[in-house]
């Protein structure tokens, strides 16, 4: 087993070959084409894409892109879900020599509006269902609608002989200042990564590789290249479509042999058997949260002997920083798991204060920083923020310094354990998100005098975004009034789940927020738009009870939202579960979007119910003669 090797290799892995990050994707990709093109290399629930046909599909998006715009590299911006078509868009961008600025059409207009402004894109690839949503473009920005686009000839033959130094696409994410930043990636870092990564789980054309998260977000576009780089299966879960029974299948069938997402395990394992173990999977890996013992726990009871636990650490700048392998029988240290070794080509160190490196005797502490050749090169159109975040070298030898922004402490073993953000910057389901950027929305919504927005932590492993306000006279805004206000700026994930109102926001005697201070939000129904109705028979009732634990509140009305109430698509599919569970209807998220209160869904589940009946039963139940006769 290779020292960078985690896992053991399946019979069909084949070493990442470092000769790949000289070129650019589309090149190693065409290599895979060529081994294997009737190997699947996208699976859905719904169906199943070849590489031959991947590969035509991006073709067709390259040649229509070059009759369109011509040779020469720029940012072609993209607003699709997270299906197969984005990935072959993707692709095709690529191989016209061109960027992705990739967007996710969940969120609000006016931040899509902003990330097209700032990239610059001349163009904008989505596809006809989008056009439905309320989407601008500034400056009347030309539209390529990617589902109406003919896939290219088999065999068709697109120049590859970009250089891995060239612009592969830029990343949008939260920025303190309120506007979102875009960080800069280059082939050649989604290719390390793809190395880093390939070499250590032992991917190999045999694998299905898990994928849940936003076309927006800088994993997807990783975790795409170590699967369609290898000959392996991307396994993409749309949140609004899939649901966990989705998943659980896709897991038993063997479809997934690499099970990534801390929050998809924990939503997933209270709908499992209590002695059900998922022993087609060899791998699971977790990523951008916190990891505790329980998590470790999750993994044990639900996955077999053979399998894998990799714990990683990583960033949109930074790709693959390091990674920890969880020895399956020993306890966890401090109830955390630390950072692990570092990755291949990169090393990380600890900068205190006043800049320089930190000691390494055991309890240092300082802000983690990556040292490597392969790192962004920044922030698009922001040099001060680059110059402020990356270092060179200082010994002059072609690698440069990234400062995290999060705080780290040596231990006695030589490694890592992560403290935390420096800054207002957390993650909340692997997006970054400022505080800051939440409090200045909520401090500009009328009625609102002041606001403060934490992450908290109350039960081990549950982070939550929650808000304290202090309002102004009346008329003061409810709930559901706040939620939507932060609605039509913020994307989903950065609005809190909970909203507690306060008589002052406390400080310390540095006239900083006090956190200690705040309370625990309450589990009291919080004041919505809607008045409190009481639930009218036993599938309400049970919809009621089911919400109520979930959401961790006391009483739930009839006419109440389950996103008003706090929920978000994680909750909703823990929810769904075990709806399924205890009323037998199978309804997906989707279905939730349309009846999100407990009346609509409950008539969700009575339809459902009886479209199952025999009408013939139904007639001897009601007690009507054969035939229908009177």
């Amino acid at each position: 087993m290779s020292a960078r090797r985690r896992v053991a290799a399946p019979p069909d892995f084949v070493p990442f070959d470092r000769a790949a990050l000289a070129h650019a994707i589309p090149r190693r990709f065409a290599e895979q084409v060529r081994r294997g093109p009737d190997r699947v290399a996208l699976r859905t629930p719904e169906r199943a894409v070849t590489y031959a046909q991947l590969d035509r599909q991006a073709n067709g998006v390259a040649r229509t892109l070059l009759a369109a715009r011509g040779p020469g590299a720029e940012v072609i911006a993209v607003l699709l879900p997270n299906e197969p078509l984005v990935v072959a868009v993707a692709l095709g961008i690529w191989k016209a020599g061109k960027a992705v600025v990739p967007l996710d059409p969940a969120f609000p207009s006016s931040r899509i509006a902003d990330a097209l402004a700032d990239s610059g894109a001349p163009l904008l690839v989505t596809s006809r269902d989008i056009l439905g949503t309320d989407v601008t473009t500034p400056g009347g920005l030309p539209v390529l609608l990617a589902d109406e686009v003919e896939p290219g000839a088999a065999g068709d033959e697109i120049d590859l002989s970009g250089p891995g130094t060239a612009l592969a696409g830029i990343i949008y994410t939260s920025g303190t200042a309120g506007q979102p930043k875009g960080v800069m990636q280059t082939h050649e870092l989604l290719t390390h990564t793809a190395m880093v990564v390939t070499n250590e789980w032992a991917i190999s054309p045999s694998d299905g590789l898990m994928q849940i998260t936003s076309p927006g977000g800088g994993y997807l576009w990783w975790i795409a290249c170590c699967a369609l780089l290898n000959g392996a299966a991307l396994c993409p879960f749309y949140v609004r479509r899939h649901g966990l029974a989705d998943v659980a299948g896709a897991v038993r069938r063997g479809d997934i042999t690499v099970f990534q997402g801390l929050d998809m395990l924990r939503q997933l394992a209270p709908t499992l058997g209590a002695e059900e173990t998922l022993d087609r999977v060899r791998l699971v890996t977790f990523g951008g949260d916190t990891v505790f013992a329980s998590d470790v726990e999750l993994y044990r009871r639900h996955f077999g002997r053979s399998c894998r636990l990799l714990v990683g650490y990583g960033s949109t700048e930074g790709g693959r920083i390091s990674t920890h392998a969880v020895d399956r029988d020993s306890g966890v240290e401090d109830g955390l798991i630390p950072l692990g070794e570092a990755a291949e080509d990169t090393r990380m160190l600890l900068i205190d204060e006043d800049g320089r490196e930190a000691g390494s005797e055991p309890g240092a502490t300082g802000e983690i920083a990556v040292r490597s050749r392969f790192l962004s090169p920044g922030y698009w159109r922001r040099p001060d923020l680059t110059a402020a975040t990356f270092r060179s070298d200082p010994d002059d030898g072609g690698e440069r310094i990234y400062l995290t922004g999060d705080v780290g402490r040596r231990l006695a073993s030589g490694g890592l354990l992560h403290l935390g953000r420096k800054d207002s910057l957390i993650k909340v389901r692997n997006f970054q998100v400022s505080l800051l950027e939440v409090e200045s929305v909520l401090r500009r919504v009328r009625g609102v005098r002041e606001a403060a927005v934490i992450d908290r932590e109350d039960r081990p492993g549950q982070h939550r975004l929650v808000a304290y306000v202090v309002l102004g006279a009346d008329p003061r805004p409810t709930v559901s009034e706040l939620r939507r206000a932060l609605s039509r700026t913020l994307a989903p994930h950065m609005i809190p789940s909970a909203f507690v109102t306060v008589d002052a926001i406390p400080r310390n005697a540095t006239d900083k927020l006090d956190r200690r201070a705040l309370p625990a939000p309450g589990t009291a129904r919080p004041r919505l738009d809607v008045a409190m109705v009481a639930p009218r028979g036993p599938v309400e009732a049970t919809l009621a009870a089911i919400w109520a634990e979930v959401l961790g509140l006391d009483e739930i009305g009839i006419h109440d939202g389950f996103f008003d109430l706090g929920g978000d698509s994680l909750l909703a599919a823990a929810m769904l579960a075990r709806v399924q569970a205890s009323l037998g209807a199978e309804l997906t998220l989707e279905v939730l979007f349309d009846a999100p209160t407990v009346a609509e869904l409950a008539a969700r589940v009575v339809e459902q119910r009886l479209a199952a009946v025999d009408p013939a039963r139904m007639e001897r139940a009601l007690g009507a003669p054969p035939g229908g006769g009177a």
